[in-house]
């Protein structure tokens, strides 16, 4: 089987896409999603549309850690559980405290110790993350499949899935989707309100309190919040800016008159 990326809009099928590709293959699979939510839709999707037993599915995320109780199975977990777990457990010598710690370790023991034949990665952008490469340096696998829908990163690190993972093997234009009928018609609509007084003070002192604050006006009478991380040498200048803005809208005065 050839590694690679696949590209879907919502609703076209990713998960259907990945559940299909485990079918095909017929091997050990590990499937890495972002949250524990979507740790259960896979485990749903695979006891719905795949043949194999309940038992051999296992679920490894924030709230669930099950040990695999046979060597063939189809193990679902979350990014940045199993790189936590790896970066803890995943070194020899290492000696996890308390009952969960040991059931953490046993799984990762069982990750390292097995060759996969197939890694299926929803989201795939979320891969070249320092964090989750080490996944894959980890696990010995035969095949890997990333599936997502924008395959895009702000810090230019979407160009590291070709050496981690593959090619682009496919990419399904949304528009001909929907032309097909296979996915709902787009509608997009814009609303503009303005926000209201009592609410805006109470942004600007969280986003203060936060340290990380930077405000500025859209069209006549409206402001906007946008949530930018500063480094730490700005941290003190967006906080006394938070301070001057609160002050100002309790003073009924505009900032940006």
């Amino acid at each position: 089987a050839r590694s690679g990326v696949i590209v879907l809009p919502c609703g076209a099928g990713k998960t259907l896409t990945g559940v299909a590709a485990a079918c095909t293959i017929g091997k050990r699979t590990l499937v890495l999603c972002t949250s524990h939510l979507a740790v259960e839709q896979w485990v749903a999707e695979f006891k719905r549309w795949a043949n194999i037993d309940p038992k051999r599915i296992t679920r490894f995320s924030s709230k669930v850690k099950e040990k695999p109780n046979y060597p063939d199975c189809i193990l679902v977990a979350t990014y940045s559980i199993l790189a936590g777990a790896i970066a803890r457990y995943g070194k020899a010598g290492a000696a996890p405290m308390g009952k969960d710690a040991q059931e953490t370790a046993r799984i990762v023991v069982f990750i390292k110790t097995h060759v996969w034949g197939l890694m299926v990665m929803d989201e795939v952008q979320v891969a070249p993350a320092n964090t989750f490469r080490q996944i894959m340096s980890q696990a010995k696998v035969h095949c890997k499949l990333g599936l997502t829908v924008t395959l895009v990163r702000e810090d230019g690190k979407i160009q590291y899935l070709t050496w981690l993972i593959g090619p682009k093997l496919y990419e399904a234009n949304w528009m001909d989707l929907q032309a097909e009928g296979h996915i709902a018609k787009v509608e997009c609509n814009e609303v503009r309100v303005k926000m209201q007084p009592d609410f805006f003070k109470w942004c600007v002192v969280l986003l203060w309190c936060r340290g990380c604050a930077c405000l500025g006006p859209v069209g006549k009478g409206g402001r906007a919040l946008t949530m930018r991380m500063g480094t730490s040498g700005c941290v003190l200048g967006l906080r006394l800016f938070g301070v001057s803005l609160f002050w100002s809208s309790l003073l009924a005065i505009s900032p940006f008159a």
